[in-house]
């Protein structure tokens, strides 16, 4: 039976170098239905464990280390010391941006996988300032502080 996720996904893994196994495809199945969100480890551990793949917790670790390492994905370290986890954004690949939401009362993060045109282009003229004065800019992590949709009172 043809799966176009998972044959899609195949391809992924293969032009970056990596195998394509049961593991590897379930983590990057997860991170392709959960883009907008951050994930810890524990958080990617606990829906694995939910899904029908059983990957052990240093499985989980090596991969996320492969994909971080062939820009599959994100690492972010929070103000915590947390890290967590995101699909890599794709775009312009001259400027790397990562704009993020951190919600203070259940301290989950989102992120924006499309960034306004008009954001990008301020933030270039921010990274071309910085060139004018000997700075080479790689990328931008964006963050904005408050209460997420789930935590809001309604």
């Amino acid at each position: 039976m043809y799966h176009p996720v998972q044959n899609s996904a195949r391809e992924l893994l293969g032009a970056v170098g990596l195998c394509s196994t049961a593991a590897s495809l379930a983590l990057l199945s997860l991170f392709e239905q959960e883009r907008d969100v951050m994930l810890t480890h524990t958080e990617i551990d606990d829906l694995l464990r939910a899904g029908e793949v059983r990957v052990s917790k240093v499985t989980v670790y090596r991969l996320l280390d492969r994909f971080v390492a062939t820009g599959l994905l994100r690492r972010v370290v929070d103000r915590d010391r947390v890290s967590r986890y995101a699909r890599e954004c794709e775009g312009d690949s001259s400027l790397r941006v990562h704009p993020r939401f951190a919600c203070r009362r259940c301290h989950r993060l989102y992120q924006l996988t499309e960034l306004p045109q008009d954001v990008h282009e301020a933030l270039l003229q921010v990274f071309v300032r910085w060139e004018t004065q000997g700075h080479q800019g790689i990328e931008a992590d964006v963050a904005i502080h408050g209460v997420c949709a789930r935590c809001v009172p309604h």
